[in-house]
């Protein structure tokens, strides 16, 4: 697979394997499983995100224990996580972000909680260099949580917010 060095113009080949590591929901009572399974391959408007970090987030735990459904048995898990763009499923935007450090969440049939994922291209967040994977594995569901938090105490007038997160 050939991802574009825009720096220079150039072609470069990147190796992506055939197969990953991935936490898998297991069916009812087998709980997560560390599985060998697929590389995703993205499809037009998605991209392939080398995982370098992915947080457990409430819907994670949600997710695992069954307490909503949301993926199928044996379905990769993990919502939300960070690493670089390292192939295209066909798109302008996808060709552009290749290279690039991003914050994610994963598409349905994908998960963060793996090694690679794939992404919606149009839902990525830019990393800058200055921004640790770790910080950037936060930076889609956390906020939004917290805007909807503060919607809720705004419009139902509390006067105070406690956050624990």
């Amino acid at each position: 697979m050939c991802i574009r060095d825009r720096s220079t113009w150039g072609i470069f080949v990147m190796s992506i394997p055939k197969t990953m590591k991935a936490v898998i929901l297991g069916k009812q009572g087998e709980g997560l499983l560390i599985k060998e399974i697929p590389v995703p391959v993205p499809k037009a408007g998605e991209v392939l995100v080398k995982m370098e970090a992915a947080p457990i987030n409430p819907s994670d735990i949600a997710i695992v224990t069954q307490a909503i459904s949301y993926k199928s048995a044996d379905a990769p898990v993990g919502i939300e996580g960070a690493g670089n763009v390292v192939a295209n499923g066909g798109g302008f935007n996808g060709w552009l972000q290749l290279g690039k450090r991003v914050g994610c969440t994963a598409i349905m049939s994908s998960g963060t909680w793996a090694e690679y994922a794939l992404a919606d291209v149009n839902t990525l967040v830019p990393l800058d260099k200055s921004v640790s994977f770790e910080i950037g594995a936060n930076s889609i569901i956390n906020p939004f949580t917290v805007i909807m938090m503060l919607e809720l105490v705004q419009e139902q007038k509390h006067q105070a917010v406690i956050h624990t997160a």
